[in-house]
């Protein structure tokens, strides 16, 4: 749908009397998205326009538009000329969600080592069929510029070995598989051992990675498999040295 389509018919939009109604104004709203009736750039019905087509009062449309903000579905733009926009949904509020629940405690360090043990390599693996000459390419520079920066600047590096990973998820070329290797990238910026004083094995990590692509640019899922669960126990280590299930 185009910038500055119509609303969708009335049939599409049911009066609401129940009870929480901004939640089932949401909902309503995010099926028209999800739906295709509304594409990204395109901008919702005015407030006017959703108070009268939906029987509802201000301030549940205003609840409504800010649930879905909280989504990701949509922008609102305050101000004369302002609404609500639909964006282009990507991964980023699911990945958001699976990093915070890992920050307040809800996955526990040793689930989160579990599950990626189980499911990394087996991604990792397929990556090695499904990779492309401009992704390995993009892993060939990050081990190129990680290897000169085992002397430097530990931040440099910490961005790195996660860039090579996030490389890595993109490869997938699978939006859920590219969700599940993100997020434990993303949950490894909580992981303390990576940060401040002490080493994770910086240069055994950045051999990790060379071997990696070595597998990788040979097409070998097996070896890439092999290597990447040899790789997981850099991680297991640094939880066992901060306690187990203590969270970062």
């Amino acid at each position: 749908m185009t910038a500055g389509a119509s609303m969708p018919s009335r049939g599409t939009l049911v009066p609401i009397r129940n009870e929480r109604v901004h939640e089932k104004v949401a909902r309503q709203l995010r099926d028209s998205i999800l739906d295709g009736h509304y594409g990204p750039g395109d901008r919702l019905p005015s407030e006017r326009e959703l108070i009268e087509a939906l029987g509802v009062g201000r301030p549940a449309v205003r609840q409504a538009l800010q649930v879905l903000e909280h989504q990701g579905l949509v922008k609102v733009h305050l101000g004369a000329n302002g609404g609500a926009v639909v964006t282009d949904v990507g991964l980023g509020p699911a990945l958001q969600s699976l990093v915070n629940l890992f920050a307040t405690r809800r996955i526990t360090p040793t689930q989160f080592v579990d599950a990626k043990a189980v499911l990394e390599p087996a991604i990792s693996a397929a990556v090695a069929t499904a990779i492309t000459d401009d992704e390995l390419a993009e892993l060939r520079r990050n081990v190129d510029d990680s290897t000169a920066a085992l002397d430097g600047r530990r931040d440099d590096l910490l961005w790195l070995t996660l860039e090579f990973h996030r490389v890595v998820a993109r490869a997938t070329q699978n939006p859920m598989l590219e969700l599940t290797l993100l997020a434990f990238t993303e949950v490894a910026m909580y992981i303390p051992e990576f940060h401040g004083g002490s080493d994770p094995g910086w240069r055994g990590i950045v051999d990790d990675h060379v071997r990696l692509l070595d597998a990788l640019e040979a097409r070998d899922p097996d070896r890439v498999h092999e290597l990447m669960v040899a790789h997981l126990q850099i991680v297991v280590d640094a939880f066992d040295t901060d306690g187990g299930d203590t969270p970062p």
